[in-house]
C-alpha cells in the first residue's frame, strides 16, 4: 500500500493497542437440583458433553487435565471417572451397559403387531406335531455347576431328570436351586420305571420334601413317569411340556435385530473361533454386526444343530455362528449392532479392562524352585493355566481345581482359554519341557506322557514330535 511522503509507518505498539482484550468465556455454575443422565459404559468425551446440555466438549478436557488426564473427544473413560466429572458439571450420572442401551432403543421400536408366538427353549430339537420344542441339554455332573446356571436363566421349562431307582442325588437338588432362582417352571421326568427296583413314589416324596409337590399330591408341579430305554410315556412327557409353556405366552418379534445368548464357544482348526448360541429374540442373519460380551465380529455362517446352512435364525433357535475375532465367554449376551464403530468401541474398552484386570493379578514363579518353596512354605500361591477343547470344560476343570484343599498352597487359575483341535491331532498328544510358565493342566483323558510329566515335574509345549527334555535337577 502507498503511503503518503513523510508520513511515519505505525509502530507495533501501536498495532497491539488497537487489538481488542481478548474475552473470558466463563460458564454459568449450575446451582439448582442434580440433574439426572444415563450413560452407556465405555462413554467418550464427546458422547459426556452430548449428554449434558450447558457443557462443552472442551468443559470435560479441561476438568480431565486439572486432574492429570490428558484426553480427545473420542477417548474412553471410566465409568467412576464419568461420573465424578458429571457431578461436578451438576448432573447425577447412572451407567448402563451396551447390551442394556440396544435392547431399550430396539424395545421402544418394536410394535406389537410384530410379536408373534415362539418355540418354548427346554433342551436338542424336536418337532411334536405343528410345534416345535428346542432342548438344551446341560451335562448331570457335579462339575458342571456353571452349564446348569447358565441353563436355568436361558430356557423357559427345566426338566428334572431324576432316576427311579437312585433317588434325588446332589446335583438334581443344585438344578432345582437354579431354576427356582430363576423363576422357572419345573417339569420332572421320573426315568428308568422300567427296572425292577423302580421307585418312583419316593422320589416324590424326596422333592415334596424340598418344595416340588406332585399334582396328585396336591401340589402344582408336573411328574411323568418314563423309560428312555423303551421310550415309554415320551409323547405325554412331550405334551406336558407344550401345556407348561402355552401358559407362559411366549412371544418375540422376528422382525427386530437379534439377541441371544452364548452357549458354548471352541476353536476349530479349520474355521477358526466357533459359537454355539441360542437365538432368543429377533432373526439373525448372515453379514450382520455382533457383539457379545468383549468380542466383536461379522457372521460369516450360521449352521443348524444338524450342521446345515443357514441364512438366517429366527427366535429360539439353536446355531453355531463363524466369524467372531476370537472366543466370547458362556453366558455373555450375544447383540446385533446397526453401528459398527461404537461396537469396536465397547469391545475395546471391555478387552482393556480385561487386561488391566489380569495385569494385576499376575505374579511370575520359577518352575525349578517350585517345589523347594512349597517345602519350605515360601510359596503361598500355586498359579494354574487350564486347556480344554470347550469353555464350558474350561470352566468345570477350574470349579473343581478351587474346590480342593488350599491350607498349606493356595491355587490361583490363570486366564484360560480353549486349544486348536482336530481329528489327526489329539488334544492329549503334546511334548513336554520345562519352562518358567505357570503349570498347565492335562487334558482328559490323560495320556502316559501326562502322567510322566507329573513324576518328572515338568510343563507342556505344543510340539509332539520332539522327545521330552529331561527336568531340571
Amino acid at each position: 500500500m502507498n503511503r503518503p511522503v513523510g508520513r511515519p509507518a505505525p509502530r507495533k505498539t501501536d498495532r497491539k493497542q488497537i487489538l481488542p482484550p481478548p474475552v473470558k468465556d466463563e460458564r454459568p455454575v449450575y446451582t439448582g437440583p442434580p440433574r439426572k443422565i444415563t450413560l452407556t459404559e465405555g462413554v467418550t468425551v464427546k458422547e459426556l458433553g452430548e449428554k449434558m446440555e450447558d457443557v462443552k466438549s472442551r468443559d470435560i478436557i479441561k476438568a480431565l487435565i486439572s486432574r492429570g488426564i490428558m484426553a480427545t473427544v473420542n477417548q474412553t473413560m471410566d465409568p467412576q471417572l464419568a461420573i465424578e466429572l458429571s457431578r461436578e458439571f451438576g448432573y447425577e450420572a447412572s451407567i448402563q451397559s451396551f447390551e442394556e442401551e440396544v435392547v431399550k432403543v430396539q424395545t421402544t421400536d418394536s410394535k406389537v403387531e410384530d410379536l408373534v408366538a415362539r418355540a418354548p427353549v427346554v433342551t436338542y430339537h424336536v418337532d411334536v406335531g405343528n410345534r416345535k420344542v428346542v432342548f438344551l441339554d446341560t451335562p448331570g455332573h457335579e462339575a458342571f455347576t456353571l452349564m446348569r446356571a447358565r441353563g436355568a436363566k436361558v430356557t423357559d421349562v427345566v426338566v428334572l431328570v431324576v432316576a427311579a431307582d437312585d433317588g434325588v442325588m446332589p446335583q438334581t437338588v443344585e438344578a432345582m436351586d437354579h431354576a427356582k432362582a430363576a423363576g422357572v417352571p419345573i417339569v420332572v421326568a421320573v426315568n428308568k420305571i422300567d427296572k425292577a427296583d423302580a421307585q418312583p413314589d419316593r422320589v416324590k416324596q424326596q422333592l415334596s420334601d424340598r418344595g416340588l409337590m406332585p399334582e396328585e399330591w396336591g401340589g402344582t408341579t408336573v411328574f411323568v413317569n418314563v423309560s428312555a430305554k423303551k421310550k415309554q410315556n415320551l409323547e405325554q412327557l412331550l405334551e406336558m411340556l407344550l401345556l407348561v409353556a402355552d401358559l407362559q405366552e411366549l412371544k418375540a418379534n422376528p422382525k427386530k435385530p437379534a439377541v441371544g445368548t452364548v452357549l458354548e464357544a471352541r476353536l476349530d482348526k479349520g474355521r477358526g473361533p466357533v459359537a454355539t448360541i441360542l437365538v432368543q429374540d429377533g432373526t439373525l442373519r448372515v453379514g450382520d454386526t455382533i457383539v457379545a460380551g468383549a468380542v466383536a465380529g461379522k457372521v460369516r455362517a450360521l449352521n443348524d444343530d444338524h450342521g446345515e446352512r443357514l441364512k438366517e435364525a429366527g427366535p429360539a433357535t439353536p446355531v453355531e455362528i463363524l466369524g467372531l475375532q476370537t472366543l466370547p465367554e458362556p453366558g455373555d449376551q450375544l447383540m446385533v449392532v446397526t453401528d459398527q464403530l461404537k461396537a469396536q468401541s465397547i469391545v475395546q474398552f471391555r478387552q482393556l479392562k480385561l487386561r488391566e484386570k489380569a495385569m494385576a493379578s499376575s505374579s511370575k514363579i520359577r518352575l525349578e524352585d517350585l517345589g523347594r518353596a512349597i517345602a519350605e512354605g515360601q510359596l503361598q500361591e500355586l498359579p494354574l493355566v487350564v486347556k480344554a477343547d470347550v469353555q464350558g470344560s474350561v470352566e468345570a476343570v477350574t470349579d473343581q481345581l478351587l474346590k480342593l484343599p488350599q491350607d498349606k498352597i493356595k491355587l490361583r487359575v490363570m486366564p484360560s482359554a480353549t486349544r486348536w483341535r482336530s481329528a489327526s491331532t489329539p488334544s492329549s498328544t503334546t511334548r513336554w519341557r520345562t519352562s518358567r510358565r505357570p503349570w498347565r493342566a492335562c487334558s482328559s483323558p490323560p495320556s502316559a506322557r501326562c502322567g510322566w510329566a507329573r513324576r518328572r515335574g515338568a510343563t507342556p509345549s505344543r510340539s509332539p514330535r520332539s522327545a521330552p527334555s529331561p527336568a531340571p535337577t
